[in-house]
């Protein structure tokens, strides 16, 4: 009866919380996004979230508030998908999203692009917290191999802006257990990274990454 209590209860927060996200109000987004990565946590709120039909929209306006002009707006919503990367199911929803529509005429590959892009400009964001949430949430989504995709076309600036917010993130120094959270995780991210032949070629043709 629990159970079915707690269920009930996600599903009653998803339509209101897909309206906050779309609102305008950056408290209210952000709030939103918070709320987003708290239910993605654990499991008993996570599959009743993930089976509803409103989750596509709650997940679309998500990544599209990485490209906020309000970095607090942006950094939480990096929180979220950096809960939602690390579950495998809906790390798959983050990559190949269904509705894209709802964003207007755009590719689910320019949305995925977009989101990676937002996380990269939030790596150099010069709070310590956000960039570790933007360094794990890069790591979490390379779980995904739908990444390297993504990564290997080339028509923008969006795969250096990544390799070297993940080479400053991993390079912080700091008392901080963000700071060493963001070194962690864009290291992790960057072996990652390095592990493909392809990417691994052109992280070395980048020139001045280590100046």
């Amino acid at each position: 009866l629990e159970s079915q209590q707690n269920k009930y209860h996600v599903l009653a927060q998803l339509q209101p919380l897909a309206v906050s996200l779309a609102s305008g109000d950056t408290t209210q987004q952000s709030r939103a996004c918070l709320c987003v990565a708290n239910l993605v946590q654990k499991v008993e709120t996570r599959e009743p979230m993930l089976t509803h039909p409103v989750c596509e929209v709650i997940i679309l306006r998500t990544m599209q508030l990485l490209q906020a002009s309000d970095w607090r707006v942006a950094s939480a919503a990096c929180k979220a998908i950096k809960e939602l990367a690390a579950d495998s199911e809906a790390r798959r929803r983050l990559m190949y999203p269904r509705q894209s529509s709802l964003l207007g005429p755009r590719s689910p590959v320019d949305i995925v692009r977009s989101m990676i892009a937002g996380i990269a400009v939030l790596l150099n964001c010069p709070d310590a917290s956000a960039c570790a949430d933007a360094a794990t949430a890069v790591r979490n989504l390379m779980c995904s191999p739908g990444i390297w995709e993504r990564l290997s076309q080339q028509h923008d600036n969006m795969f250096g802006d990544l390799v070297l917010g993940l080479h400053k993130a991993m390079m912080l120094q700091g008392v901080d257990r963000h700071y060493l959270n963001a070194a962690l995780g864009a290291g992790e991210s960057l072996n990652a990274l390095v592990g493909q032949v392809d990417m691994r070629v052109r992280v070395i043709e980048m020139e001045g990454i280590y100046e």
